[in-house]
């Protein structure tokens, strides 16, 4: 419903209420049918001749209307109104009312609407040009996301794809292939993929800000008045983390490494721009990065989905192997910057018990910091830049031309330093986490770990964990108890490995590089590769 007509027209604010508008806007549009809504009007406005005549026959008016709304709750009321009060309140446009004269006139009645109703549509799209459209969506190979996945069924295609323009084509010239009788338009093509399909073409950012983007899309200043206090308190903590890092930075010394943390999004392998590969699901690499600070100095960890998966027991081990590298170099003292994940909250209670463990057995201090949500953009997010930059446009077809393609990725100073992560390697970090009491700190406090911004361990206070949910807060402390409250000596624990054997890929996934294979798509000299993670 629309404001109606200006003051200066007929008084037609001041003779039929707000409320009576409203109502009568509700009761049009709750009509089930065109016909309904049509028989309304045409009811409502009544034609006669005009009163007075023009000189010019080409001018003289050949009708006279009165509009009228008619009350809908209480008693039946009918106020005379103007033709722009009528069409506001109605939420309609003039053409409504002219259709629905017209077809009063000609003695249809309010005949039902007949749209889309024939069969001899020779413009209709064949049913079997539809399906051959959706098969060939459906032939794309699906990329999992990182970080979106808990709260979204989105859905993403391979980086590369980039378009629907570029499918479009892709689509022309496997229909040619496969003799499709009538090739979708690209107008076609694009209707299903955007009304059908829940798809994207790129992985959504993990540092998207949903505070900014709630203040940003806030409707109205009630909206934002809400609000204020959330982003306003969400800003300060951006500026003040963005501080304290470049504080931290400056205090890394020999004995002290200050690093970030990140898991990059999947890598395809093989990797090739040629539409064979578009739709076969691929081998999934993993690439965990970390990067000392002070030394401008970047360490990957990778491993294929057969030989672990991509959860804190991972990342956790190579965090623990990355601690005992900087040790024998005489780093006392740790602190790592990351971003906190919301699926991955649990996790801050592995990452203590492995920084417990690491500081128990080689002395050390060690310091966890989470960067404020939708502002985590680290130097461990430039490293995945590089390393995507440096895939554009290339060919890879094994685990050990992404490892070669990473270490070169970086064309000045240090090469990147590549660990390859083993499946005995991988410790059992949950191990203690679900033998041990995290829920209560020493003040008899819950503690929420999914709020905690800082992490603090030190050896000279074994089995205790400092922490705070703000960094302007102090620190409490949690004393970890096993569940009988007995005290482990942590300097002596060694975790259990996590896994037992090697993971077997899907079968469709086994079944589209074999595919692959068979097709010379990936050259003979890597299927020794292929051949063995098949078996497994």
């Amino acid at each position: 419903m629309e404001p109606g007509c200006k003051t200066f027209c007929r008084i037609c604010k001041e003779k039929i209420p707000v409320e009576a508008r409203a109502a009568i806007f509700k009761h049009f549009w709750k009509l089930d049918s065109v016909h309904r809504k049509r028989d309304f009007i045409s009811r409502s406005v009544s034609t006669k001749k005009p009163a007075t005549c023009s000189t010019t026959p080409s001018r003289a008016k050949k009708s006279s209307r009165r509009y009228s709304l008619t009350t809908i709750e209480g008693p039946a009321k009918k106020y005379f109104v103007c033709k722009t009060m009528f069409i506001q309140t109605l939420g309609i446009s003039d053409c409504w009312v002219e259709t629905s004269l017209k077809k009063c006139q000609r003695g249809d009645g309010q005949s039902p609407d007949k749209r889309g109703k024939h069969k001899n549509r020779l413009n209709r799209v064949p049913e079997g040009t539809l399906a051959s459209v959706r098969r060939h969506i459906n032939m794309f190979a699906r990329v999992p996301s990182n970080y979106t996945r808990e709260r979204t069924k989105r859905e993403y295609l391979e980086p590369h794809i980039k378009s629907v323009e570029r499918m479009y084509k892709i689509y022309v010239t496997w229909a040619k292939k496969e003799n499709i009788p009538k090739i979708a338009s690209a107008d076609m093509y694009r209707k299903v993929f955007n009304c059908e399909f829940n798809l994207g073409f790129f992985m959504p950012r993990k540092d998207q800000c949903e505070v900014c983007n709630k203040w940003k899309t806030a409707k109205n200043h009630v909206e934002r008045r809400e609000m204020v206090q959330e982003f306003a308190t969400h800003i300060a903590n951006k500026k003040l983390v963005t501080k304290l890092k470049k504080e931290d930075k400056t205090t890394a010394s020999v004995t002290k490494c200050v690093a970030c943390f990140d898991l990059q999004k999947v890598l395809p392998c093989p990797r090739s721009e040629t539409s064979l590969f578009f739709y076969r699901n691929k081998l999934s690499l993993f690439n965990f990065t970390v990067f000392d600070l002070r030394l401008k100095e970047g360490h990957c960890y990778l491993w294929t989905e057969v030989d672990a998966h991509k959860g804190a027991n991972e990342v956790g081990s190579n965090l623990f192997h990355f601690i005992q590298t900087k040790v024998e170099e005489g780093v006392k003292e740790f602190t790592f910057w990351s971003d906190a994940p919301t699926g991955q909250n649990r996790n801050r209670m592995v990452f203590s018990i492995m920084y417990m463990l690491a500081a128990a057995k080689s002395k050390l201090k060690i310091t966890h910091r989470f960067l404020e949500s939708g502002h985590s953009f680290s130097e461990a997010d430039s490293m995945h830049a590089r390393i995507e930059n440096e895939a554009l446009r290339k060919e890879i077809f094994n685990p050990e031309e992404w490892m070669a393609l990473i270490e070169g990725a970086k064309q000045e100073g240090k090469k990147y330093i590549i660990n390859k992560l083993k499946n005995e390697n991988v410790s059992d970090l949950h191990f203690l986490v679900d033998r041990q009491n995290w829920d209560r700190n020493t003040n008899n406090e819950q503690v929420l770990w999914s709020k905690v911004r800082e992490v603090v361990v030190d050896w000279k206070s074994p089995n205790t964990i400092l922490y705070r949910y703000g960094f302007s807060e102090l620190l409490k402390t949690v004393v970890v108890k096993m569940k009988d409250c007995s005290e482990m000596d942590l300097s002596m624990f060694v975790p259990p490995q996590a896994y037992q054997s090697r993971f077997p890929l899907t079968t469709k996934k086994k079944n589209d590089l074999k595919f692959l294979c068979q097709k010379k798509a990936i050259p003979s000299k890597y299927h020794s590769t292929f051949d063995e993670y098949l078996a497994i």
